[in-house]
C-alpha cells in the first residue's frame, strides 16, 4: 500500500469519528443558539453573540498561535520528553497571555458595553464570559496536546461532547430559573473550567505531564508567532462582521444576523473533521520527503469533503427560509438572503479543503499569515463601507468575498511555489455534477410545493439523485475505494459491485 493511500485510511477512520463529535459538538453550539434565542429577545440574543464574538477574539490573541505550533512539534519527535516539554511550554506561554488579556478587559468591561452593546445585557454577564477565557485557553492548549499525540477518542469525549452537553445543561437549567443573560456567562465559566480539569487527566494518560522536559522554546515561538498573528487576523475574519453590526447597527440586526451566521457556519463542520489529524499526517510526510503522497492525501480528503459538505449547503441555498423559521423562530425570515450569502461564503472553505494547514505543514506560515490579514482588512474596511447602508445582506457578502480573497491567495502559492494542485480531474467531474444538482432543486422548488413537514423526504429523494449522478458520470477514483472498505468494514454490508463499478 502506498505512503498516501495508509495515511487516508487512517485519516478516514479518524475523520469519521471527529465527524460524529464535532456534528455533535456544531450541533450543541446551534442548539445553544436556538436556546438563546428563543428564551430571549432578538435584541438579547444579538448582545450575548456580540460578546461570544469578543470573547472568541480574546481566546485566539492568548493562544499565540500555539494550538498548531503545539501539535506540530509533539508529532515530529518519539521522545516523551520533548513532547512533554513542547506542551508545557504552549501551556505556560497561552495561560500568561490569557490571564493579562482578562485583567485588561474585566477592568475596561464599562467601556465594552458602552460602545458594542446597547444596554439590553447586564455588567456581570459580561464578565463571565471574559472571565471564562483562561480556561477556553487551557482546554484548546489541552486539546493541542492530545492532537500531538494523534489521539481522536479523547479529543472528541472532552471538546465535542463534555463541554458543549455541559455548557447546554447549565445554560438550560439557568435559563428554566429565570437567571437571564447572566445564564450564559456562567454556564460558559463552569463548563470550561470543568472540561479543563477532564481534558488535562486524559492528555495526561497519553503522555505523563510530570517528568524531564526537553523543548526549543525560541523555535516553537518562531513559528507560532505567525500563525498567532494569523490566527487572530482569521478569527477576526470571522467575527468582524458581528462586532461592526454591533458598533454600527443594532442589537437586533446582530441578532438576525447571528442566526444565519450559526448555519452558514455548520458547512465547516467536515473541513474540521478532517483536519484533525491532517496537520500532523502532513508534517510527518513533508519530513520525510514524501510530498507526493501529501499532495495526493490533500487532494482525496477536499474532494471528500466536498461531497459530504454538499447535503447542507443544498439545504440552506435552497430552502434557507424554511430553516430559519423551523429553529429560530418566524421572527428570523429576515436573515434568510444573508444566510444563503454567507453559505456561498463559508462553503468555499470546504472547496478548498486544508489548504492553510498543507502550508503550515510545509513551514510556510508566513504566506498564511498574509492571505489571512489580507482578507481581514478587505472584510473590515467593506463592511464599514456597507453595513450602514446595506445592513446585514451587506455584512454577508463582504464576509463570503473575504473567505474567497483568503483562499484563492493560499492555493495560489500552494500551486505557485510547491506545485500542489487541490483537485483531480474526478474533482472537476464531481463540481461540474453538485453544480447541475443545485439547479435542478430549485427547479423543483419552484414547480413542487415543498411544506417544512415533507421537506425532509423530498430533499432526501433529490440527494439520493445526486449520488447516483455522481457515480453515472465517473467522479469515483481509485482512492475513493477506502472510503468504501471503511463502510463495508463498519456497516457489514458487501459493497463489491462499488469496486467493481470504480476499477472500470
Amino acid at each position: 500500500m502506498s505512503d498516501a493511500s495508509s495515511e487516508l485510511e487512517r485519516l478516514i477512520s479518524s475523520a469519521v469519528l471527529v465527524f460524529v463529535g464535532t456534528l455533535f459538538g456544531a450541533g450543541s453550539k446551534l442548539l445553544e443558539r436556538v436556546i438563546i434565542g428563543r428564551f430571549l429577545s432578538v435584541d438579547v440574543y444579538g448582545e450575548v453573540s456580540v460578546l461570544l464574538s469578543l470573547m472568541s477574539v480574546c481566546v485566539v490573541a492568548s493562544l499565540f498561535g500555539l494550538v498548531q505550533g503545539v501539535p506540530r512539534y509533539m508529532s515530529r519527535d518519539e521522545d516523551p520528553a520533548v513532547k512533554r516539554g513542547t506542551w508545557w511550554s504552549g501551556t505556560s506561554i497561552s495561560l500568561a497571555l490569557s490571564a493579562v488579556v482578562t485583567i485588561l478587559l474585566v477592568a475596561n468591561a464599562g467601556v465594552l458595553t458602552e460602545y458594542f452593546l446597547d444596554g439590553q445585557v447586564g455588567h456581570a454577564t459580561v464578565q463571565l464570559l471574559l472571565l471564562s477565557v483562561p480556561f477556553v485557553v487551557g482546554l484548546r492548549i489541552v486539546v493541542a496536546g492530545i492532537r500531538g499525540m494523534e489521539n481522536t477518542n479523547f479529543r472528541v469525549l472532552v471538546n465535542d461532547a463534555f463541554y458543549p452537553g455541559l455548557r447546554i445543561l447549565l445554560l438550560t437549567v439557568l435559563l428554566l430559573a429565570g437567571v437571564g443573560s447572566a445564564a450564559v456567562g456562567q454556564a460558559y465559566l463552569f463548563a470550561s473550567a470543568a472540561a479543563f480539569l477532564l481534558g488535562a487527566l486524559l492528555l495526561h494518560r497519553l503522555v505523563p505531564l510530570v517528568g524531564p522536559v526537553e523543548t526549543d522554546v525560541n523555535e516553537l515561538v518562531r513559528f507560532s508567532v505567525p500563525l498567532m498573528l494569523s490566527s487572530i487576523f482569521d478569527v477576526m475574519l470571522l467575527r468582524t462582521d458581528t462586532l461592526l453590526l454591533g458598533l454600527l447597527s443594532t442589537s437586533f440586526a446582530a441578532g438576525l444576523y447571528n442566526a444565519a451566521y450559526p448555519l452558514a457556519h455548520g458547512l465547516l463542520i467536515v473541513l474540521r473533521a478532517f483536519g484533525y489529524l491532517y496537520l500532523p499526517v502532513a508534517s510527518r510526510l513533508d519530513a520525510n520527503s514524501k510530498r507526493d503522497s501529501m499532495e495526493r492525501v490533500y487532494q482525496m480528503t477536499t474532494k471528500w469533503i466536498v461531497v459530504v459538505t454538499f447535503p447542507l449547503l443544498a439545504l440552506l441555498l435552497v430552502y434557507p427560509e424554511t430553516v430559519l423559521a423551523l429553529l429560530f423562530g418566524e421572527s428570523y425570515r429576515p436573515a434568510t438572503l444573508a444566510l444563503v450569502v454567507l453559505a456561498a461564503g463559508f462553503f468555499v472553505n470546504a472547496f478548498f479543503g486544508r489548504n492553510i494547514e498543507t502550508l503550515s505543514a510545509l513551514g510556510d506560515t508566513r504566506t498564511v499569515f498574509v492571505g489571512n490579514a489580507a482578507a481581514f482588512v478587505f472584510n473590515v474596511v467593506f463592511n464599514v463601507v456597507f453595513i450602514p447602508v446595506y445592513g446585514i445582506e451587506g455584512a454577508a457578502v463582504i464576509s463570503a468575498l473575504s473567505f474567497t480573497i483568503q483562499n484563492l491567495y493560499v492555493n495560489g502559492i500552494l500551486w505557485r511555489r510547491f506545485s500542489i494542485k487541490p483537485f483531480t480531474v474526478g474533482s472537476y467531474r464531481l463540481f461540474l455534477t453538485l453544480s447541475g444538482a443545485i439547479l435542478f432543486m430549485y427547479l423543483l422548488k419552484a414547480v413542487v410545493n415543498v411544506r417544512p413537514r415533507v421537506l425532509v423526504p423530498v430533499y432526501a429523494l433529490s440527494l439520493a439523485g445526486v449520488l447516483c449522478a455522481i457515480a453515472v458520470v465517473t467522479c469515483l477514483e481509485t482512492e475513493d475505494l477506502l472510503l468504501v472498505s471503511y463502510m463495508e468494514d463498519k456497516l457489514g454490508v458487501d459493497l463489491r459491485f462499488v469496486h467493481r463499478f470504480v476499477r472500470r
